[in-house]
Parts: structure tokens; C-alpha cells; sequence
């Protein structure tokens, strides 16, 4: 592990595997969810969708919580039925199905697909816990330099990154399934933690032009203090 600070004054943890990154991330957000279930009587925490944290998330599953005082919600998601493939609900529900039974709380940000003004109003209404306290957010990273759903190019993205106002909205992404929902740059920087987890050399590359090319994952960072990287060259 190698310790360090960014052009972002973000602290860079970087492991020699992935596995040894997942053992480490799950830690840290155990300590958090124990913390905040201590001082705030819960905890509550957004996660991404995509395949690189789910095996933080199979192991988190797995551990020892009291599961009926956290409430899990999503970075973002594609505006498909939660039982499509690329639901991140639906896969998120999958992994943390034992939590769940212990009494977890796994919120959905697709309510119905075919009125998306009223989706829109049952979401903010069901993550408005999250918009008064968020202890933990685990980001990721895409290749076009975004974060969450919050794209270049993309009209509702970039106003959003303009504001700084703590709410969910609705984006276009360049690939299919193109609508999708995301926590606002507002609402993320103001988590009281935040991780970003990505793998391999040519994300790191992604990254360290992020603030040349102002991608969207250096214009959320900037404003959101005390984030930690969460990085391994070798998956």
C-alpha cells in the first residue's frame, strides 16, 4: 500500500490486488455504518452499480451489522425495471439479499418507468434521508471521465454540476440504456465520507487529466472534501 495526496488534496490508498483493496474498502465502510449507527442511532450510505465493487459489496453483506438500522441507496441508476440486467437495484438487492432479511433497507430509484415526472417525485421523496445525512458514498469512474450519471456533454449534467443544490435528477448517458437518475454533485459532496474505487493504469490516466479535460469526476471532487482513492493497478 502506498499513501499520498493528489492534485485534488484527496488521500490515495493504493493496494497491490483488488482483493486486498476490497478487504480494505469493506473495513473502512464497516467502521463508518458502525459510527454513524452510535452517534446518529443509523447509517446511510450510497453506492454505485457496475462490476468492480461488487465484491466489496459481497463481502460487506456478509458482515456483521445491525442491518435493521441501515439504509442503502444508489449512486445512480438506469431507468429500466428493477428486474432488467442492467438494474443496479436489482442487482444490488441480489447482493445484499441476507442483509435485507435481517432488515436493511435497499432503496430503488425506479418506482415506474412510464411516468417519469411522478418517478421522479416518489424518488426525492424516499431519498430525502439521504439528502439530510449521508455518512458514506462510494463513487466510481467511467472512461469518458464521469461520475455517478453525471456526463460530459450532456445538457442536465452540466447545469448540475453548475449548482450545488442537494436533490436527484434525471441525465443522458452516450450509451444504452441512455435515461438514467443520479444523486446530484450537491447532494454527493456533501456526504460526510467519500470513497472513489477504480482498477488498472488506464483509469489512473483518465484521472489525472480529469482536472485538464474538467470531466465531471474532477468538478464533483473539488468541491467534496476528504475523499479517499481507493486504487489498484493489478485487478
Amino acid at each position: 500500500m502506498r499513501n499520498g495526496q493528489n492534485q485534488l488534496s484527496m488521500t490515495l490508498l493504493q493496494w497491490n490486488s483488488k482483493s486486498q483493496l476490497e478487504d480494505a474498502l469493506c473495513s473502512e465502510i464497516i467502521k463508518i455504518i458502525h459510527e454513524a449507527i452510535v452517534e446518529f442511532g443509523d447509517a446511510r450510505i450510497l453506492l454505485s452499480g457496475g462490476s468492480t465493487p461488487f465484491g466489496v459489496y459481497q463481502k460487506l453483506s456478509k458482515a456483521d451489522l445491525a442491518w435493521s438500522k441501515v439504509m442503502v441507496g444508489m449512486v445512480d441508476e438506469r431507468m429500466v425495471d428493477n428486474a432488467n440486467s442492467f438494474s443496479n437495484f436489482g442487482n444490488l438487492s441480489q447482493v445484499f439479499q441476507n442483509a435485507m432479511e435481517q432488515g436493511a433497507l435497499v432503496l430503488p430509484m425506479v418506482m415506474t418507468t412510464a411516468d417519469w415526472a411522478k418517478n421522479l417525485f416518489l424518488v426525492k421523496e424516499t431519498y430525502e434521508p439521504f439528502m439530510h445525512r449521508t455518512d458514506f458514498s462510494l463513487l466510481g469512474m467511467g472512461n469518458d471521465g464521469h461520475t455517478a450519471s453525471l456526463f460530459p456533454n450532456d445538457a442536465a449534467s452540466e447545469m448540475d454540476l453548475q449548482l450545488d443544490e442537494s436533490t436527484l435528477l434525471y441525465t443522458y448517458a452516450p450509451v444504452e440504456p441512455k435515461l438514467r437518475m443520479t444523486c446530484s454533485k450537491g447532494m454527493l459532496r456533501r456526504s460526510r465520507n467519500t470513497a472513489l474505487m477504480f482498477i488498472g493504469s488506464d483509469k489512473m490516466e483518465i484521472f489525472d487529466s480529469a482536472e485538464k479535460q474538467n470531466f465531471p469526476i474532477y468538478q464533483l471532487l473539488s468541491a467534496t472534501p476528504q475523499v479517499k482513492l481507493y486504487y489498484s493497478l493489478c485487478p
